[in-house]
Formats: structure tokens, C-alpha cells, sequence
């Protein structure tokens, strides 16, 4: 389609474009639309100097993999997967350090947690992302804790303290900031995961 009109010739144009068509078809959450635009990425991808567009497109398409509804689950899963890495590859290219957080973000988010190894692999991601968004003075570190430590309840008591332990100091955090709405949302999930822990008691505290 890009070549009818010519504007193969410019890959930075064909990127921004393809990247606009995903994110209107995310906003209609129209996922199947989504994964539609993959075949049109190859002839683009990389040529242009400006990793944004081709970045955050991945990482859209991965966020659509992990919420399409299919019959092939697991592949889904294993495409989610591949998108969130492209991207992080990808960013990292180009030294892009905000893309490359996100990307470690999307890897957390797209992880099939029933799966030990990509469980590890995320885990690992979202700790490099983590320590790149403090280096870097990025506010996206936070969100991508919080997903983090998510994963870290999954790995036996020692995971559930550590979790604990970052959920109760980004409480504080947004306590001390008069952030209160985020304060609500993280005890409000701290205390469903003790309450899914069947630790009923300290699930009613929070």
C-alpha cells in the first residue's frame, strides 16, 4: 500500500505511518486490526534514525498479541513476547532510553507467568529497566516496579517479601508526594494479592 503512493522511499514517513494506523486501531482496541499491520513492517524496520515510531510500534503490537482472543494461546503469548524484545533490541540500537524501559516494561506485561523460564526472563528485563529509568530520571521506572513486583510474588515466599517490601516503599513514595490516588490503587492491589494468598487478615489492614 505504501508503495501505490511512494512513500516507500522514505522509511522514516512509512514508520510514522504505520505506527499511526497501530495506534488508532489500539485506541478502537481493535487488536486483530493491530497485528494486521505486522506484514508491513520488514520493508521499514531499522532504516530510519528515528526509533520511535518503529519502538513504540512493537511494543503496540505485542500489547496485541497478549490481549488477542484466539484458539492458539500460547503462541499469542510467544509473539507478545518477540514484539516487546524487537523493540527493546531496537531501542537499544539506538541508545533510546526511554524506549528501552518501556520495552522492558511490555516484556513484564506480555510474559506468559505460568511459565517459569519467561517468568526469569522478564524478571531480568524489568530489572535492567528499572535500574535504566533510575539512571535516567524516568517516571515510567515506577509503573515498571510495580509490574515488577508482580512477577516477584510468583516466586515463592521469598519473591511474595520482596514484592511486599517494593509495594509498602511505593506507597510511602506516593504518600510523601500527596500522589494519593496512586497510594489507593497500590494498597488496593496489595491487599488483593494477600487476599488471593489467603492471608484474609493482613488483606482487610490494606
Amino acid at each position: 500500500r505504501l508503495k501505490a503512493t511512494g512513500l516507500d522511499k522514505f522509511p522514516a514517513v512509512s514508520s510514522q505511518i504505520i505506527w499511526q494506523l497501530i495506534r488508532f486501531a489500539n485506541a478502537r482496541s481493535d487488536f486483530e486490526q493491530m497485528v494486521q499491520y505486522v506484514d508491513e513492517f520488514p520493508p521499514y524496520m531499522s532504516k530510519s534514525l528515528l526509533p520511535v515510531y518503529d519502538t513504540e510500534a512493537n511494543q503496540l503490537i505485542s500489547t496485541a498479541y497478549a490481549q488477542l482472543r484466539s484458539d492458539d494461546v500460547q503462541q499469542n503469548k510467544q509473539f507478545a513476547q518477540e514484539y516487546a524484545t524487537r523493540a527493546f533490541n531496537m531501542a537499544k540500537k539506538y541508545q533510546y532510553f526511554f524506549g528501552m524501559v518501556s520495552a522492558c516494561n511490555a516484556i513484564i506485561l506480555s510474559a506468559d507467568k505460568d511459565d517459569p523460564q519467561a517468568l526469569v526472563n522478564a524478571i531480568y528485563y524489568g530489572e535492567q529497566g528499572y535500574l535504566m529509568g533510575e539512571k535516567y530520571h524516568l517516571d515510567l521506572k515506577n509503573s515498571l516496579l510495580t509490574n515488577l513486583a508482580l512477577l516477584y510474588w510468583r516466586q515463592g515466599l521469598e519473591g511474595k517479601q520482596k514484592c511486599i517490601r517494593i509495594y509498602r516503599n511505593q506507597i510511602d513514595k506516593a504518600k510523601r508526594e500527596g500522589d494519593w490516588g496512586t497510594a489507593s490503587l497500590l494498597l488496593n492491589n496489595l491487599g488483593s494479592m494477600y487476599y488471593f494468598g489467603e492471608d484474609v487478615d493482613q488483606a482487610i489492614v490494606y
